[in-house]
This record gives C-alpha cells, structure tokens and sequence, in this order.
C-alpha cells in the first residue's frame, strides 16, 4: 500500500510485475472525495477499484484507491498477495 496526498484528485503509480518483473504505471482520475461529513474517518471513507494487466505477460492485478479526510491509499493485490506500490508525481 501506498499513501498520497487527500487534496490529490488523480494519483499515477507504478508497481512491478510479480511473475516477470515488468515495471507497471497505471494512474487513477477523478478520484472520490471522502464523506467529510461522516461521524469518523472509517464510516467517512470511499473507495474505487479498476483492474490492471502487465502489458508483458498478462498477469492481472486487483487496484483499489481508498480514501478517508487523513489519507488517501493506493493497494494492489494479485493472488491474495499485497504488492508494493511507488506514488508518481
């Protein structure tokens, strides 16, 4: 998991590709806002996902950016298997 700033509205990352090493980038847009109404930051917190595939061999991986009013997440997972993520800017 990677953190990025909460005023950020698109995060670019990259990560590497676990069966063959390729080095992925993949950016999100339009991200959600967290509910800044909300009684705290879980309840608060909004969250979107979009699949990615190394262009190499295929693999495909689960991307998921989270968001709460203290910080916004970059997680990727493939096989039940945290990766490593770099924040871009």
């Amino acid at each position: 998991m990677a953190t990025f700033s909460t005023l950020d509205n698109q995060v670019k990352f990259q990560f590497t590709c676990i069966k063959c090493g390729e080095i992925i980038t993949e950016e999100f847009r339009d991200i959600l806002e967290a509910d800044k109404s909300a009684r705290n930051a879980h309840s608060g917190e909004r969250g979107d996902g979009q699949p990615a595939r190394c262009p190499k061999c295929g693999c495909e991986y689960n991307v998921e950016v989270y968001r709460n009013i203290y910080e916004s997440n970059v997680y990727i997972k493939c096989n039940n298997k945290e990766i490593d993520v770099i924040i871009l800017k």
